[in-house]
């Protein structure tokens, strides 16, 4: 056997505990996994063993035993807390809206078009975000189904931007009458109204 730099022995508190946490069933799978992990590796399995009896890998073994030795057992079943907070996203609702009113709008002189890339020097040329990848604004617009207040008078309308090869865009609307269940489609550029 090789001699483990992390070996795991549980005090019969912590057995109990992992006991608990897999018997109750309310835990996260992956704190399930890990207190099974803990409780073979204390009664002396070999790592490979413990990921063939769990199907799990060895990398996640390794780890388990690691965090349990250098940090305790709350840190193995408790997710860890975020050393930095999250990125805001660029595209909030009032940006959004207002790159979708830019896709939906006509395309620059010379062109047929939006393209993503387009759309990306546009919203920073029109300071809507101070900087954008074209990746960003193709997620911004596959996100963008909403349901919008319908001049069509339908009672509901949704805009669909569909994305097509990753360079162009194409916008359409749909709208539902409730009174007679008709679907109706109109290009987005009859609708160029401010968002």
């Amino acid at each position: 056997m090789v001699n483990k730099k992390f070996v795991v022995k549980l005090s019969g508190e912590e057995r109990e505990r992992l006991h608990e946490v897999i018997s109750k069933g309310k835990a996260k799978a992956k704190s399930i996994l890990k207190a099974r992990i803990l409780l073979k590796a204390d009664q002396g399995w070999a790592d490979a063993e413990i990921c063939r009896a769990l199907d799990t890998n060895i990398a996640m073994v390794a780890r388990v035993r690691e965090t349990l030795v250098s940090e305790g057992l709350d840190a193995v079943l408790t997710r860890k807390k975020r050393e930095r907070p999250p990125i805001e996203p660029i595209f909030d609702g009032k940006r959004q809206a207002q790159l979708i009113a830019l896709a939906c709008s006509k395309p620059p002189t010379g062109r047929a078009r939006w393209t993503i890339r387009l759309l990306a020097e546009h919203v920073v040329e029109r300071k809507i975000v101070e900087t954008a990848h074209f990746n960003t604004v193709a997620r911004a617009l596959f996100l963008a189904i909403m349901v919008l207040p319908s001049p069509l008078g339908a009672t509901r309308m949704t805009l669909v931007i569909s994305l097509r090869n990753s360079r162009d865009i194409s916008a359409s609307i749909s709208a539902r009458s409730q009174r007679s269940g008709q679907a109706q489609s109109k290009s987005l550029k009859s609708l160029n109204r401010p968002i």
